[in-house]
């Protein structure tokens, strides 16, 4: 598989629906807009742990 199959991905879709901006403090009539990045992180390696977790 590719290294830009993301990024492919990512150009076929729909742009991201989530913008951030804010006032610059400096001068007011400027918005900044600030990139919205999630990640997700999981153990999908399907090898079950020995020791048995506490709940």
């Amino acid at each position: 598989m590719s290294s830009n199959s993301g990024q492919k991905f990512i150009a076929r879709n729909r742009k991201p629906r989530v913008q951030i901006e804010y006032e610059d403090p400096q001068t007011s009539d400027r918005k900044i807009e600030l990139p919205f990045v999630m990640g997700v992180m999981s153990d999908l390696s399907g090898n079950a742990s020995k020791v048995e977790k506490d709940d």
